[in-house]
């Protein structure tokens, strides 16, 4: 399934939905998943209503609702693209100064 999202805080607000429908689906309260994820309540109901929180803050409640699953494939490592990055991939990779998008960042 793919979202139509506009932006990062649309990407945002859509994890603050999923993880509050999932905390309803587990019959959890926001004051018992806060304490078993180790956060605070304000925290936790900022990252459900406005999808604002730190990356720690996502992963302790993931991993009390049990949806740890989902970070595995967040930035999956990119497959080796000839056989020559298998038997001898570069030590070392740099960005180029220049990016897509034609201004530095």
């Amino acid at each position: 399934m793919r979202l139509s999202l506009d932006g990062p805080d649309d990407l945002t607000r859509s994890l603050g939905q999923r993880i509050k429908a999932r905390r309803l689906a587990r019959n959890m309260t926001q004051t018992a998943l806060a304490e078993r994820a180790g956060v605070s309540l304000p925290s936790l109901k900022r990252m459900e209503n406005a999808g604002k929180g730190s990356v720690e803050l996502v992963a302790r409640i993931a991993l009390i609702l049990r949806a740890e699953d989902g970070f595995a494939g967040l930035f999956a490592a990119t497959a080796p693209s000839s056989l020559d990055d298998v038997i001898a991939p570069p030590s070392r990779r740099r960005a180029s100064a220049r990016t897509t998008t034609g201004r530095n960042e």
